[in-house]
């Protein structure tokens, strides 16, 4: 006769390492976004105050339409570049 541990309130079973894996990567994955995310945060605003102190408002980068968008808070808005269709 075996005997079954009580499970304790608040625990869980260990993942199947398939899950195990894939969590950390996703975990993984995340904490790089959220660097990226401040990276680009910082990046912003040093772009907002270029932009500023050089009266620019709008420009293009590598396909990229970059504008200043005045509100409350300055903010930034970037639109990938519409191409243009050859006409026939």
């Amino acid at each position: 006769m075996t005997e079954t541990q009580q499970r304790i309130a608040g625990t869980y079973d260990p993942p199947v390492p398939a899950v195990q894996e894939k969590a950390e990567e996703y975990a993984g994955l995340l904490r790089n976004r959220m660097e990226t995310q401040r990276a680009e945060d910082i990046s912003r605003l040093e772009l907002i105050d270029v932009m500023k102190k050089h009266n620019v408002e709008a420009c293009e980068i590598d396909g990229y339409d970059v504008k200043l968008v005045h509100t409350e808070g300055d903010k930034i808005k970037v639109a990938k570049k519409k191409e243009l269709e050859p006409s026939e």
